[in-house]
């Protein structure tokens, strides 16, 4: 048993050796001793598991860090354990997930984050931003279409000058002011998909902003 819990208290402090900005390297040590690691006392397992999670994520592993920081979450609630080392891990690690679902393009779940994020802290003028951000980015998702047809329009605009510089203006002049009006009308109206979209976004973005904040 004191063999067991010396090489526990070795595996603990070689851990917390390492540079704590050096996430590779602690991230290397926790894949190699995670059987150990999880068999140490709660509180101390625990830590480093917390450690784990965050040094995923600042390394970009972002789908790695959402397997595990889902697990933690649940852990934390269950235990009622919602500060550590005298930061608000609950809510770190819930601000840390949007983020990271943000990153993987995951829209849906990252505003769904967000909404509970602002529930907690209304006046968190970050939550805040990354929710409008979110939201705006979920649209403009959904909406490829859009920006499929605006890039189209674009294109098109591009031949049509180029046929009224090459073969309208030099054999048929009396059809130019017909091709200018054309090219510009595709000009125009693939300007106002694209940025008509995207001002559409940011107001229903902050429209729902002010419901949810409403809802607290």
């Amino acid at each position: 048993m004191k063999s067991f819990e010396f090489k526990s208290g070795v595996i603990y402090d070689q851990y917390y050796d390492i540079d704590p900005q050096s996430y590779h390297e602690r991230i290397r040590y926790f894949d190699s001793h995670i059987q150990e690691i999880y068999q140490l006392a709660f509180p101390q397992s625990l830590h480093i598991r917390i450690d784990n999670c965050i040094a995923l994520y600042k390394v970009g592993a972002h789908r790695q860090f959402l397997r595990k920081a889902d697990r933690l979450i649940n852990l934390i609630i269950s235990e009622n354990i919602y500060h550590y080392q005298d930061r608000d891990i609950y809510y770190e690690l819930l601000t840390m997930k949007a983020e990271a679902h943000h990153r993987v393009r995951e829209y849906r779940l990252s505003t769904h984050v967000l909404r509970e994020l602002i529930k907690i802290r209304p006046q968190d003028k970050q939550s805040k931003k990354h929710f409008i951000k979110a939201m705006c980015d979920y649209w403009r998702h959904e909406a490829q279409f859009v920006r499929g047809l605006s890039i189209i329009l674009f294109l098109s605009a591009g031949i049509v000058i180029a046929m009224e510089l090459l073969i309208v203006r030099s054999f048929y002049m009396q059809y130019t002011q017909y091709v200018e009006l054309t090219r510009n009308l595709m000009l125009l109206s693939g300007i106002l998909l694209l940025f008509g979209n995207e001002i559409r976004f940011r107001i229903n973005a902050q429209r729902e902003f002010r419901n949810l904040i409403n809802q607290c």
